[in-house]
């Protein structure tokens, strides 16, 4: 039985079809898209970081004239404090993997 491609084909006789394959896409690893993914994250928070920074420091100054609280002003640090353990606990994960790749390549 002729495929469907075929019989339509067949249709126009007159006519010739010239069908082309679509190139083929490089093959994409996982540890490649896992670093990528990494980078761009490590950019997002530098970026959340120095935006955390401008903001403390805007409220360091509003605690110094009375227009916040200790209390507020500690969760602006706080939230600074977060982003920065974010940023180490990638950095830190990156640098575990690559040691447990090396230990496993250290054992063949």
């Amino acid at each position: 039985m002729a495929s469907k491609i075929d019989q339509f084909c067949a249709l126009f006789k007159s006519i010739q079809f010239k069908v082309q394959k679509e190139p083929e896409k490089p093959v994409v690893s996982k540890q490649t898209l896992d670093g990528q993914n990494k980078e761009k994250v490590l950019i997002e928070l530098n970026k959340a970081l120095s935006r955390a920074k401008s903001e403390f420091n805007s409220a360091k100054k509003m605690h110094k004239h009375g227009k916040m609280s200790a209390s507020e002003l500690f969760d602006f640090e706080v939230r600074l404090q977060e982003i920065r353990d974010q940023i180490n606990r990638i950095k830190e994960d990156d640098s575990n993997g690559f040691d447990e790749f090396e230990e496993l390549g250290g054992e063949e």
